[in-house]
């Protein structure tokens, strides 16, 4: 995949490769972690599970390792914000150093394979995605020169969301830009696909196959581009 970096230098994990998870969760201190990587996918941060997060964790409770993505130099985080964040309201509020460290779950690779990791992190876990965060998501490897070429599969599959959600976002925007959309993109596999072929053979006229949706998924109803997201009461039950 992508995004992965150049191979994998370092001292301390001989032989390790991008994309490699390296053993072992470590402890890092919060201000080594960085944030400035446009890993954060969701449309922003919510207040309420910051604070849930915080209380739990001064109620002793064991939160799962940050996942954080290892090039050498630095540490980018990829999932975890808001517990992030819980330890950092902590810091602030009782001056305790105790907040300042946490366990990650280190992988190699470099800042865009944090990005990559990102766009898919809360579609199984933690706190729900609004559709805007679905989108931001989307939008996020629909906007970059090379992931622009994957197919919508293949950014449906690494964003956890909808093939029709992508494509839908992808004809929006080559709207809003005058431009006509791509017609040769990658799959998975690596081969290009001639998107602009795609039911103008023989078997156009056939039924179009089943669309089998993530399971919970709102994306068949997402806004247009622009349009305001609705609002989802936050859930503070899982690590995000």
């Amino acid at each position: 995949v992508s995004g992965l970096g150049d191979p994998f230098l370092s001292a301390g994990v001989a032989g390790a490769q991008p994309g490699d998870l390296l053993p072992g969760a470590v402890v890092l201190s919060t201000a080594a972690i960085r944030l400035d990587g446009g890993a954060q996918m969701r449309a922003g941060l919510d207040s309420q599970t910051i604070r849930a997060y915080a209380d739990r964790y001064l109620d002793g409770d064991r939160f799962p390792a940050l996942s954080v993505v290892y090039d050498g130099v630095s540490y980018w985080l990829a999932d975890g914000f808001h517990r992030l964040a819980a330890l950092g309201l902590l810091a602030n509020e009782t001056g305790d150093p105790r907040w300042l460290s946490v366990s990650c779950e280190v992988t190699a690779g470099d800042r865009r394979a944090a990005e990559l990791l990102a766009a898919g992190a809360n579609g199984r876990h933690g706190l729900p995605r609004k559709v805007e965060d679905k989108r931001r998501a989307a939008l996020a490897l629909l906007g970059d020169p090379e992931w622009a070429l994957w197919s919508d599969s293949e950014i449906a599959r690494v964003c956890v969301v909808s093939q029709p959600f992508v494509s839908k976002l992808r004809r929006e925007m080559a709207e809003a830009a005058g431009a006509p959309a791509l017609t040769v993109r990658r799959g998975a596999d690596g081969r290009s696909i001639h998107v602009g072929a795609i039911g103008s053979g023989p078997a156009a006229g056939k039924p179009a196959a089943a669309v089998v949706w993530a399971p919970g998924s709102a994306d068949e109803h997402a806004p247009a581009l622009g349009a305001p997201a609705q609002p989802v009461k936050p859930v503070a039950t899982a690590a995000a």
